[in-house]
């Protein structure tokens, strides 16, 4: 026989031995302290496929529309009880009556539905909280038991077929009885099992009963750090085969003569569950194209006197010349159809599987081990993920798992770790058809106990390899499998060599993962070790790669370009995988907002540890996402002189020629605006796999603008449709500052501003000109209001600001006791004052700043004010050199409620940081002041937005005030201050203030992302004390709508360096003439020529950032309230701010999607 285990109570002699099935007539508390009995009565595990009674049927290879298939999920009767000793011994009996129980949806996880409650821990086991035990023995103070049944009718047709029952998954062990008769045992959550039920059905009603317990003894090794539920969390069914039948299949569709012809390689296991031996059978291999049309005609081989109860295969190898080859960029699917008929001809049974013909390698590349796919070096651009819907906890349907593959296609993540367990098997069906590389991993994770166990435990060892072998078993014939893992934080021993051996004994067409233990695989494998480690690692016999980096826990992925430098550095390393895709969280009582560790009652938990994914539970993007669509683009491209057009692409891509399947299209921006473009025409494209070309783009003469600055933008796009985009869709794209000879700003001739007087009092300083009143308070040191005709634009401002609310990764290496000298260092800070009256028309007032909490540091803050209302903002910070290195240098402004339409000129539109906005393109952009927050799942700093020329925040009339860059400032814009989002961990706990929080900073330091318990961002992200900071800015009037601000951000005022020009005039009112009709964050992307020469820039979604309209009903169903939000959503605070009184709302969208708000 070929199978390692076919189902166990076993005693481990020797590691490869035949077990035979354990029969037991009534359940033995396999359950507890027993793991060398992990299955009882369990048939031997295959491959993941379905009888069909057609070739045509298997062809279309829907599992579920096969005649001999019936699905089991659905309504099921349920009853709960929290610990083994309150279970109910007698419901599984034939007339046991469960009307009164309660009904429970399968698929499904019940701690969604009500009973007991999740629990979320990383490392310490889950029941560690109320049950002290230890290995191997199960908990029994509290580990609640649920009781499953329903009822089921067997079809006719099905009459003198093998009925085999099936669960896909089941958290964690369960027993099984039909009709009142015991059926058998499993252990391992995540793979499937099945059961011959036959002698035990009957003609008619049958009913099916399931007793799952929540941990059992195999829980010791799935530690995992992830939500903890349980409950039949995969689909159930039973299905019906011959009585000779093809009990599995194995299929190595490998490459021959240099990767260009194939071989298919296919092995069939006939088994006879008759009680006598097998007449004559034929089994034929065929092979199918995507189009249905047959490549590979049927090839028989005979196979005959298959004794009872036992099995003999069949081997095929049949070449094909120049088949379409698999790889992620290519996933060409042929359908490999194997068909057994009787010693007459017919056909009993038909089986297929969707294949690919590819080939794995590890050799050595100019000295150096690399991992190949089809002769070429690969590099992962990975991600891990979790199972977790949530709504449905454990339960994921296929649209979200459909969902998941094509957001990672989009964003150009080409490979997946199935991290920690195997995945429901659907999922490895839609990596084939899209095209994901995937580490399958064996649901092998004994973090809390890794010292003790499985080590070199005989007692563990059989119970580990068949969590291996049963994963094997069932996705072998996954082309998109390229290596096997072992498991995940397991520690090391003896049991891992094992499991390796098991691994390549049943495929040796595939390479062992394992990070615990390297001596025990095939490839080097490290997690959150710096890029350094992957730049200079030298092994001559592995290749390496990182299962897991770039913890993105909340508001992370802060130095990924290091890391992507370091593995196309090196051509050993293969690349790594984001820990991880998916925020593990649940939703918070029908809320917008998540859950996670400690709200439910689990007082021993680890938090918001769960929380580190690139998009939110509901798989609403996270702005780092846009980073990693940046840095995982296969595409590169080089500023050879790209003033004169001229640049290198590289393509990245290993089997695609770029002109075959992209457009590149190119634009020139004026100060974020487009004002030219064109299309690389098919010589340039014409590039091949992992090749580079220079191009030259034939620019045109422009006739440049007086302090303007120019942009050469550079998109890829997709020339057809694919799977998972249309055509048109954006996989790449670069940008680059370029001079063309522009002169800087002319200056402002001062005597052309108008006038002010100066007003001064105690302790007090007001200037007024024409229209607007300026006060300072001279004691504070700060800009104390600023009235223009007679509105408030600001209310205090030009706070020193050293402080940022941490980020998870802050939390993580304890920014608050390290730095936290500089949160409130501006607080009581010591202040002198003077006040030069230049002109009429200036008027200089500085500030010398000392802040005792930081030793010597200090501050001189000038602000020159001038007649026409505008102030240029100049400041010399420095630090004292002995301090900790500084989370933020800026200042902080209060502006009123009411102007809350932000624009800017410079990265977005999402929120971005130094050392992640490589993939936040320059451009002007706009949004509201409450989509300026991101709601993270635990609240810190964010809304950040760098390399800003200008920003303006305006109200509904279009006034308002500008801030302008020397030449650049990052600024942010929000309802909540430093302080609040330091202060409050849960986004519901937030108060909105009234008042926005305008920052204007030089630089926040960098967000880090190596990982999240102490590493610390890089040191070239760090604003370090032992330099000195300076930075201009300019703060200017808007009088009325100004729907482009770009002339009146280039005036020539002390922030900007000047041309030899002779100074010019104030332009006054005329800045607000001639203006545009539309606002400039409309039309800055549009082609001014109004041809389809410029196409828009396409590399975010635009969908992303529309208008959404929300109405918002009181609890007695009336309407009280609408809104409009634009890109990141803040439905509390638009809630809050857009009713007069606290309670509860229901906020609805025109899609009709519903979330409660409560008001408070």
């Amino acid at each position: 026989m070929k199978n390692f285990l076919v189902s166990s109570a076993v005693s481990c002699a020797a590691l490869f031995a035949v077990f035979a099935t354990s029969a037991s007539a009534q359940p033995n508390d396999e359950w507890n302290g027993k793991p060398r009995v992990f299955a009882v009565n369990a048939l031997t595990p295959h491959v993941t496929s379905m009888p069909y009674t057609t070739v045509k049927e298997a062809l279309v290879g829907d599992r579920h529309a096969s005649e001999w298939y019936q699905s089991l999920s659905g309504k099921w009767k349920f009853y709960h009880v929290d610990k083994p000793a309150q279970r109910n011994n007698d419901f599984y009996k034939d007339n046991y009556d469960v009307s009164g129980w309660d009904d429970i949806p399968v698929p499904s996880s019940w701690q969604l539905l009500g009973y007991d409650h999740p629990i979320y821990t990383n490392v310490i086991y889950p029941w560690s909280q109320n049950n002290r035990v230890s290995a191997p023995y199960a908990p029994t103070d509290f580990n609640p038991v649920g009781h499953y049944r329903r009822n089921f009718t067997v079809p006719e047709k099905w009459a003198g077929k093998r009925i085999r029952l099936h669960f896909e998954g089941v958290e964690s062990a369960y027993y099984v009885w039909v009709n009142g008769n015991y059926v058998g045992y499993a252990e391992d959550s995540f793979t499937g099992h099945e059961f011959d039920i036959n002698k035990y059905l009957r003609k008619g009603e049958n009913n099916v009963s399931v007793q799952v317990f929540r941990w059992c003894d195999g829980s010791w090794l799935e530690d995992q750090d992830f939500i903890r539920l349980s409950g039949i969390m995969r689909d159930v069914y039973i299905y019906a085969v011959p009585e000779v039948h093809i009990q599995d299949f194995q299929i190595d569709a490998t490459l021959t003569n240099n990767y260009t012809d194939g071989l298919l390689k296919t092995t069939a296991w006939i088994y006879n569950s008759t009680g006598s031996a097998s007449g004559d059978y034929t089994v034929e291999l065929s092979l199918y194209n995507d189009k249905g049309a047959e490549v590979i005609s049927p090839s028989a081989q005979k196979v005959s006197g298959i004794g009872s109860k036992g099995e003999k295969s069949v081997h095929f190898e049949l070449p094909i010349t120049k088949p379409d080859r698999w790889s992620a960029e290519t996933p060409n699917l042929y359908t490999a159809v194997l068909t057994i008929k009787d010693g007459s001809g017919k056909i009993i049974q038909v089986e297929s599987n969707k294949i690919g013909f590819r080939k794995i390698e590890i050799k050595k590349d100019n000295g150096a081990p690399r991992l190949f796919v089809n002769g070429m070096p690969v590099k992962f651009h990975g991600v891990n993920r979790h199972e977790l819907d949530p709504d449905n906890g454990r339960a994921v349907t296929y649209e979200r798992m459909e969902q998941d593959i094509i957001l990672m296609k989009r964003f150009n993540i080409n490979a997946l770790r199935m991290s920690h367990y195997p995945n429901n098997p659907v999922m490895y069906d839609l990596c084939d058809k899209y095209g994901i590389y995937v580490i399958d991993e064996a649901n092998v994770e004994s973090h809390g106990a890794n010292s003790e166990l499985p080590k070199n435990s005989d007692d563990w060892r059989a119970p580990v390899v068949d969590r291996l072998n049963t994963m094997v078993q069932r996705d072998k014939n996954h082309p998109c499998i390229i290596l096997w893992s072992l498991g995940n934080e397991a520690g090391n021993g003896n049991v891992f060599a094992s499991e390796r051996e098991r691994a390549h004994q049943i495929d040796s067409t595939r390479y062992v993962h394992y990070e615990g233990d390297n001596n025990n695989a095939d490839v080097t494998s490290q997690m959150y070790w710096g890029y350094d480690y992957i730049a200079g690692y030298k092994d001559a016999n592995k290749p390496v790669m990182l299962c897991e980096y770039e913890h993105a826990m909340g508001n992370s992925v802060g130095d990924l370009q290091e890391y992507m430098d370091a593995f196309y550095g090196n051509p050993r390393a293969f690349g790594g995988f984001i820990w991880d895709f998916i925020d593990q969280g649940l939703h918070h009582k029908g809320t917008p907002y998540w859950e996670f560790g400690g709200m439910w009652g689990d007082w021993q938990n680890d938090d918001n540890f769960c929380a580190n994914g690139l998009v939110f539970p509901d798989r609403k993007i996270q702005p780092e996402m846009w980073e990693i669509k940046y840095q995982y683009s296969q595409l590169r491209v080089k500023n050879v002189d790209a003033a004169k057009g001229k640049i290198e692409i590289e393509n990245r891509y290993l089997f695609k020629n770029l002109g075959d399947f992209l457009d590149a299209y190119w634009q020139i921006r004026e100060d974020g605006k487009v004002i030219n473009g064109g299309k690389l025409n098919g010589s340039q494209m014409n590039i091949g796999p992992n090749q580079k070309k220079e191009v030259t783009i034939e620019m045109p003469k422009i006739e440049t603008k007086i302090g303007a600055e120019y942009f050469l933008d550079i998109d890829f796009r997709l020339k057809n449709d694919e799977l998972w985009a249309k055509a048109g869709h954006s996989v790449g794209h670069e940008q680059f500052g370029i001079n063309l000879g522009q002169l800087w700003s002319t200056e402002v001739d001062i005597s052309t501003v108008g006038t002010h007087r100066v007003i001064k009092g105690s302790g007090e300083l007001t200037l007024e000109g024409k229209d607007f009143k300026i006060r300072f308070d001279e004691n504070a040191g700060t800009l104390a209001s600023y009235v223009l005709d007679g509105d408030t634009i600001i209310k205090n401002g030009g706070i020193p600001n050293f402080w940022r609310a941490p980020t998870d990764n802050d939390k993580g290496f304890n920014m608050e006791k390290g730095h936290g000298e500089w949160r409130k260092a501006s607080q009581k800070r010591n202040v002198s004052s003077e006040v030069k009256e230049v002109s009429a028309n200036e008027t200089q007032v500085t500030f010398n700043f000392s802040f005792p909490d930081v030793g010597s540091s200090k501050m001189k803050l000038t602000y020159f004010v001038y007649g026409s209302g505008d102030i240029v903002v100049e400041y010399t910070f420095n630090p004292d050199g002995s301090k900790s290195y500084i989370p933020n240098v800026g200042t902080l402004f209060t502006v009123p409620q009411g102007y809350e339409k932000v624009r800017w000129f410079g990265r977005g539109p999402d929120e971005n940081y130094m050392g992640r906005n490589r993939g936040s393109f320059m451009g002007i952009y706009s949004t509201l002041v409450d989509s300026m927050t991101v709601m993270y799942m635990e609240i810190g700093e964010t809304g950040q937005r760098t390399d800003v020329k200008w920003a303006t925040l305006t109200n509904n009339d279009g006034k308002g005030l500008m801030i302008v860059g020397n030449p650049r400032l990052e600024f942010n814009a929000q309802h909540y201050t430093p302080e609040q989002l330091t202060n409050v961990k849960l986004p519901w706990e937030l108060k909105r203030d009234k008042d926005i929080t305008l920052r204007v900073d030089l630089h926040q330091m960098g967000l880090g992302g190596i990982n999240s318990w102490g590493a610390e961002p890089l040191n070239a992200y760090r604003l370090n004390a032992n330099r000195e900071y300076s930075h201009k800015f300019r703060i200017a009037p808007i009088r009325k709508q100004l729907n482009d601000p770009t002339e009146y951000s280039l005036l020539g005022f002390r922030n900007f360096g000047w041309n030899d020009l002779a100074p010019a005039a104030y332009p006054g009112d005329k800045i607000y003439e001639n203006q545009p009709e539309k606002d400039v964050a409309e039309t800055a992307n549009k082609d001014p020529n109004g041809t389809d020469a410029v196409k828009p820039l396409v590399f975010r979604t635009p969908d992303s950032y529309a208008p959404r309209s929300y109405n918002v009903f009181d609890m007695q169903g009336r309407l009280v309230a609408k809104f409009t939000t634009q890109g990141i959503e803040d439905l509390q605070a638009k809630t809050s701010a857009a009713v007069n009184r606290s309670g509860t709302y229901l906020v609805r969208s025109k899609s009709g999607k519903t979330f409660r708000i409560n008001v408070r």
